[in-house]
Formats: C-alpha cells, structure tokens, sequence
C-alpha cells in the first residue's frame, strides 16, 4: 500500500510519482522479487488545493498519477479523496457531481 500525493508546483504528477516510488524502492531488485508474490497497490493519491487551481487540472493529475501506477505495473489503487469533504485542502473525486468517476476507471 502506497501513497503518492502530488505535491510540487515544479515537476509534472509524472515525475512525482516517479521520485516518491524510487525513495520507496519500488525498482530495486528486492521490491521485484517481493512483487512476484505480493500485490502492490496505490493505497492514497489525490490532489491539493494549494498545488493546482481547479477541479480541472486537479482531474487531470490524478488521472495522470493513475497512469504512472498503472504502468509500473501496481495491481490497482484507491482514491482517497473521492469524498472525503472534510479534508477541505484536497481536492475530491465528487467536487463537482460524479463525471469524475467515469474517468478514473477509465484506462
């Protein structure tokens, strides 16, 4: 279970997520051989208010933070923030209705 939030105005969610996983490990020899009997999931991910301005551009980093997941081969995530309003410095899934749904389990 991993967490990964991006939290830089200066590098893409792309390059967070990539730094986050290589402090974690997750490219090492030991991490490969664990991954062949364990699965490995994106436990939290979301985005904050006071990285990126709107729901928008909020969508598209998490969505973008999904990809890179998904592409180093996770066996899946969890949003955490899909409704978790009291946690007003994030962004949330439900902001503005349920489009957002559609698109994170798109891929």
């Amino acid at each position: 279970d991993i967490h990964i939030y991006h939290v830089s105005a200066d590098e893409t969610p792309a390059e967070g997520y990539r730094r986050d996983m290589e402090s974690m490990l997750l490219y090492s020899d030991q991490m490969q051989r664990i991954r062949t009997r364990l699965p490995i999931m994106m436990g939290e991910f979301g985005a904050f208010r006071h990285i990126v301005k709107s729901f928008d551009e909020a969508r598209a980093n998490i969505l973008a933070t999904r990809d890179a997941c998904l592409n180093d081969g996770l066996n899946g995530f969890m949003i955490w923030t899909l409704d978790t309003f009291e946690q007003q410095e994030m962004y949330h899934a439900l902001d503005e209705g349920s489009r957002f749904l559609s698109d994170i389990n798109q891929k």
